[in-house]
């Protein structure tokens, strides 16, 4: 079996580092894998990558919006047996590609979020079900992905498939701590962490103006880059924060960040199923997350949830946590209980069945 992952780059995101964690079970599991990012990345998730057992294509283009893309990818298609898109352009490129080519390989699409910018483009509506259509099987990662998905688009309801994200659970719950001394002074500092890129649906702000409702030894490290770092900077700045708060940028340390915080938080206007959310949930330790949509399914019962943009109530559920020993202990084992539904191994194998079905029925 010969299967090809195309995806746009592998800029730091939710999406390309499950890929990334993902290719590796593939080749365990004696399938020929190929990867085809339609722009060069200077990444480090590009580096973590397998070279010797990965086919990587890279078609080298500055712009992902260049039409001729789709004849260079065509080429590439008629090499494997079938193709896996993840994420915007891929998804429009692919299928164009292969009617230019005349291929007759089927395509598989996975639905990595609740929303994105072209659903509030009506004008896109009749092309977005047309191409949508053109996949033998879109999966999707979460119960409410699926939901906006078929209000979106109509679809044929045996073509969707609901498979959830997995991770490596074992490689968070057994992560080493740093001594917290590595990022702040002060023996008693309590350290919250965020995880994510900054830009939108991401809302560090909120939780920078909860941090100046909190005691002094409080302190934030938020981990990524983005649009929007310059203005949660400023944000900082203005609040008087600066010693309270370091912007660590892009890191592959996350498992070990996450085991030397003491309470790990997403703020967002919405997810899929969060790649972010199961890693804090592995994580044990306390997890809190916005009540969103794509959020509160994971994490309801299990992690605590906040109003979204409630700097307050996601103040006062820190103070809790903090100052009820038992509270917390309880809430990051029902964390990691949750967790426990959602190992990457799992989600390979559902994908791998997936493939099989397919081509036998070819």
């Amino acid at each position: 079996m010969r299967i090809l992952h195309v995806i746009p780059s592998l800029s730091i995101g939710g999406a390309e580092k499950l890929l990334v964690d993902s290719l590796k079970l593939y080749t365990e599991r004696n399938i020929v894998v190929g990867l085809l990012l339609i722009k060069e990345t200077d990444s480090l998730l590009f580096d973590m990558l397998d070279h010797k057992d990965i086919n990587i294509h890279i078609l080298n283009r500055t712009s992902f919006y260049n039409p001729s893309l789709i004849f260079k990818i065509g080429k590439i298609l008629k090499k494997y047996n079938l193709v896996h898109v993840h994420l915007f352009p891929s998804l429009y490129f692919v299928p164009l590609a292969k009617l230019l080519k005349r291929l007759k390989l089927p395509l598989v699409y996975t639905e990595h979020s609740t929303n994105n910018k072209r659903r509030n483009k009506r004008y896109l509506d009749i092309l977005e079900t047309f191409i949508y259509n053109r996949y033998r099987k879109i999966i999707t990662i979460s119960p409410e992905v699926d939901e906006a998905l078929k209000n979106h688009v109509n679809i044929p309801s045996n073509r969707i498939t609901l498979i959830p994200n997995g991770i490596d659970i074992k490689r968070y719950q057994d992560a080493n701590s740093y001594e917290k001394k590595m990022f702040f002074e002060g023996v008693d500092a309590k350290i919250l962490i965020q995880v994510s890129s900054f830009r939108y649906p991401k809302d560090q702000q909120t939780i920078v103006r909860a941090l100046k409702l909190l005691p002094d030894n409080v302190k934030l490290l938020l981990v990524g880059e983005g649009p929007l770092v310059d203005q949660v900077k400023l944000l900082v700045s203005q609040l008087e924060l600066s010693n309270r708060v370091l912007f660590l940028g892009i890191r592959m340390d996350v498992p070990e960040l996450l085991k030397t915080s003491d309470i790990i938080i997403l703020s967002s206007a919405y997810e899929g199923l969060s790649l972010a959310s199961l890693e804090a949930l592995s994580s044990g330790r306390p997890f809190l997350a916005s009540d969103v949509r794509g959020i509160r399914e994971t994490v309801l019962g299990f992690g605590i949830l906040f109003e979204y943009q409630n700097e307050n109530q996601l103040a006062d559920n820190i103070k809790l946590l903090l100052s009820d020993k038992e509270y917390y202990n309880q809430t990051s084992l029902k964390c990691m209980d949750r967790a426990s539904n959602y190992s990457l191994e799992k989600m390979v194998d559902s994908y791998i069945k997936i493939y099989k079905e397919i081509l036998n029925n070819e």
